[in-house]
């Protein structure tokens, strides 16, 4: 009898892909209906100010957690 056990594996009926190990994308590879919003955050002027450098890492904390990618406290 084998001691092997995979991370990743495709659940019995092909529905579900378990992937509890690392996951490689090559060159050239795509991700159809990936459920993320696409992050959207402006700018920001090489002169800004405290308050104006503080606001737009909210709006960008704030993309990341919409999206997904971040969770939030």
């Amino acid at each position: 009898m084998s001691d092997y056990n995979t991370k990743n594996y495709r659940e019995q009926g092909g529905d579900n892909w378990v992937i509890n190990g690392e996951l490689k994308f090559g060159p050239g590879a795509e991700v159809e209906d990936f459920p993320l919003q696409a992050l959207k955050v402006s700018s920001l002027a090489s002169n800004a100010n405290v308050a104006t450098t503080v606001a737009k890492v909210n709006e960008l904390l704030e993309a990341l957690e919409g999206s997904g990618l971040m969770a939030s406290e």
